[in-house]
């Protein structure tokens, strides 16, 4: 079986830029739902069990969309 990163560049710390970005929101500033300058937004919201454990993490977006991430233990 081939290794799958054969023929592929190596990446270090040496071959990074030294120079440090400029601090960036997060979401891209070309989306209709995009604004980093809303603090209502995105809602986060943390379901828990009966025992405390989060069991659910809901990530609401200005636009609607909602990003549902299910936490199993």
């Amino acid at each position: 079986m081939r290794d799958f990163l054969e023929n592929r560049p190596v990446v270090t710390s040496a071959n990074l830029p030294q120079e440090k970005p400029e601090a960036s929101p997060l979401l891209h500033p070309g989306l209709p739902c995009s604004s980093a300058r809303d603090p209502e937004f995105p809602k986060v919201e943390v379901k828990l069990d009966a025992e405390g454990k989060t069991t659910e993490i809901v990530v609401t977006c200005r636009c609607g969309e909602r990003i549902v991430l299910q936490c199993t233990y």
